[in-house]
């Protein structure tokens, strides 16, 4: 099969370099390999079985054991009569779950939910992508946030306060970065580590830093609200 399925790349790769040309000649060079490809390792799968199971019948005296009823379509592991959890694959390296024991239906639960969350993972995505970066002065306090990262700082905690009109380069340690928010733990050869919620796409931004030596830099995906906060804070301009 290895030598088979070399064989059938080389003629794949021959025909992309052959066939260009030729749209319907490049579609039949790949499509015949990779079908012949199909049918000889089925063919293969079907011949070892049947070898499998003549051996064990074969055998007489239960040296080898065919375990193919015991494997749901070949990938699951089904067996009451197994008081293992864990069982080695059928085929290749690695381990499977023992379908058939109470942990082994719940870590299959468990596995079940995360596959079917997957969708909302791309929803939580596409909202943390298109949610704005909010930056307001309320009382005495400055609250900066996006989705899941929030910071508030107490007025009378802040140090100094810097309006920035340019980004420093910055390199992420923990958090998260794209076209429109930057968000959690950066670090700066110019200002070193940096508490970050902004948008980069939005100027001013907001250096803060407080009494307990913790440097933050803040920014409103509406610019106007940015100023609004450096006015409250009366801010200097670099």
């Amino acid at each position: 099969m290895c030598l088979f399925a070399a064989a059938a790349f080389s003629l794949v790769s021959w025909s992309q370099l052959l066939f260009q040309g030729s749209p319907t000649l490049y579609l039949v060079g790949m499509t015949l390999p990779a079908a012949a490809l199909f049918v000889a390792s089925f063919a293969t799968e079907m011949r070892v079985r049947g070898l499998q199971e003549r051996l064990t019948k074969g055998s007489g005296e239960g040296f080898y054991i065919d375990e193919d009823d015991r494997w749901v379509f070949g990938l699951l592991y089904f067996n009451p009569d197994d008081s293992s959890l864990m069982v080695n694959d059928r085929v290749g390296v690695g381990t499977s779950v023992n379908l058939a024991r109470p942990a082994g239906k719940a870590i299959a639960a468990v596995l079940a939910f995360v596959l079917l969350c997957l969708p909302l993972a791309g929803v939580f995505i596409a909202e943390e992508l298109s949610a704005p970066v909010t930056l307001e002065l309320s009382g005495q306090t400055v609250r900066a946030s996006h989705v899941l990262t929030s910071y508030e700082i107490f007025v009378g905690d802040v140090e100094s306060v810097d309006a920035l009109h340019r980004l420093p380069d910055m390199t992420r340690t923990f958090g998260g970065s794209a076209d429109t928010f930057l968000e959690g733990d950066f670090s700066s050869e110019e200002y070193g580590p940096l508490k970050v919620c902004l948008d980069p796409e939005a100027g001013p931004w907001l250096l803060v830093r407080t009494k307990g030596g913790t440097a933050y830099l803040l920014g409103a995906s509406d610019p106007a609200r940015t100023t609004a906060v450096l006015e409250g804070l009366g801010a200097s301009e670099r």
